[in-house]
């Protein structure tokens, strides 16, 4: 079991993140994993190289880091939360090549690879993904929405090249995302000259399903 999620998670890459409702926190670090540790221990431990959870029916699912001398193939696991209201846990992998998320069900031990750290709408009946970045990531914004388990519910991929992207809800049915892009007016691509903004639009669920707005 151990090893298929480790296979699965070296292939979603994100941008680093931190779980709250409706905020996206960069660098998820180790003194703050290890508060997470310690206020959930009746759930998560970690002893070693071993990250432990212990589902509602008392089965416990195991996550071992795996070292790599090379650098390449390595992965480290970090327990980032316990989302209380959806009853699920979340967990990152480091890898070479990025960050990984898995959302995985205290009742089960159901996982559901994520592309990066998941921003909750406020009723936590939903959440969004961010992964843009220059290198190993999706470079998508994807809409999941949270019934008896998550389901994807919408995926947007810029047409254009973004920098950086981030996400906020402003209420249940409205996602603020703010994007990096190079500014036309100031940069020249031929001479490797770029000057970055930043630009907000909005996804709003609409009667027929999610659309951008601005």
């Amino acid at each position: 079991m151990r090893s298929t999620i480790a296979c699965a998670l070296v292939f979603i890459c994100s941008i680093h993140g931190l779980l709250l409702s409706g905020v996206l926190l960069s660098d998820v670090r180790a003194d703050e994993n290890e508060a997470k540790l310690q206020q959930h221990s009746h759930y998560a431990k970690r002893s070693g190289k071993t990250l432990t959870l212990t589902l509602v029916n008392g089965k416990n699912l195991t996550f071992v880091d795996k070292s790599d001398p090379d650098g390449a193939g390595g992965i480290k696991y970090e327990f980032v939360d316990y989302v209380q209201p959806i009853d699920y846990f979340l967990v990152s992998a480091l890898v070479h090549e990025g960050m990984a998320y898995v959302l995985i069900n205290r009742n089960n031990g159901g996982k559901f690879n994520i592309d990066g750290a998941p921003v909750f709408s406020p009723a936590f009946d939903r959440f969004i993904t961010v992964s843009i970045c220059d290198a190993y990531c999706p470079n998508r914004l994807q809409i999941w929405q949270i019934k008896l388990k998550p389901r994807l519910e919408e995926t947007f991929e810029p047409e254009q090249y973004w920098a950086s992207g981030s996400a906020k809800w402003r209420d249940g049915k409205t996602i603020e995302v703010t994007k990096e892009i190079a500014d036309p007016a100031a940069s020249d691509p031929s001479k490797g000259k770029y000057v970055w903004k930043k630009e907000i639009l909005q996804l709003k669920l609409l009667s027929g399903g999610w659309a951008v707005t601005k």
